[in-house]
């Protein structure tokens, strides 16, 4: 049965290791945006300096919303929050 919500993936590349899940939070910081995205392992959080040269990447991914599925290959780090 399909679901009739739609399904938006974003896809951009930064460098080093591959996530993919739903973006469940977005912490918008002076100098960067860090999205907390839910994939198999648990939450990671995903950071993105704001001083982007690429106005095009910059867009896209300032217009990332909450339960958006994204795929992010880049630095990321484990968040430390325990879901119990």
């Amino acid at each position: 049965m399909m679901n009739t919500e739609e399904l938006k993936i974003h896809d951009f590349q930064i460098s080093g290791i591959i996530v993919f899940g739903k973006v469940v939070s977005i912490k918008e910081l002076a100098s960067a945006i860090i999205f907390e995205i839910c994939d198999y392992t648990g939450n990671i959080e995903a950071k993105y300096n704001k001083d982007a040269k690429n106005e095009k990447v910059k867009n896209h991914i300032e217009s990332i919303k909450v339960n958006d599925y994204i795929k992010i290959v880049g630095v990321v780090y484990f968040s430390l929050k325990s879901k119990k």
